[in-house]
């Protein structure tokens, strides 16, 4: 009697539990694939929204500095000497301002149709144009009152 209980088949075979984990980790990895792409997309734009802020926020530094020390100074070109203090273009800063590239700094003039021509010498508008590491640019055209 005790024989016939042993014959007969009870459990998984070895090859068969091969083959189910096999197909448990296949499916796993699909699923892991499918779940982690959208949050490291998602982590991703949460950075660079972060850096995007942070430029802005560069910006808006450099705008005060200029209203705070050179926008009613009574010393000269006050634009020349806020260029200067800028610095060159294509040149990596981090400084009080923050963390950024200048990318233009010069002298602009507009024609009779209002578009932007650059000009050599000192004008009435500087341009700056600042970036981050993702590439993003914002620009600013400081003028002085007369």
């Amino acid at each position: 009697m005790r024989r016939l209980y042993l014959q007969g088949q009870r459990g998984f075979t070895l090859l068969e539990s091969i083959i189910l984990i096999v197909v448990i980790a296949t499916v796993g990895t699909m699923m892991f694939t499918l779940t982690v792409s959208p949050f490291k997309k998602a982590a991703d734009v949460n950075r660079q929204t972060s850096n995007v802020f942070t430029l802005a926020s560069t910006m808006e530094n450099i705008v005060a500095d200029y209203r705070k020390n050179y926008q009613f100074s009574s010393s000269g070109n006050t634009l020349t000497q806020f260029q200067t203090a800028l610095g060159s273009e294509g040149t990596a800063y981090n400084n009080a301002y923050g963390t950024y590239t200048l990318v233009n700094n010069h002298f602009i003039t507009f024609n009779a149709s209002n578009v932007e021509t650059s000009s050599g010498s000192a004008t009435n508008y500087l341009k700056v144009t600042i970036k981050n590491s993702d590439g993003v640019t914002f620009d600013e055209i400081f003028s002085v009152y007369q």
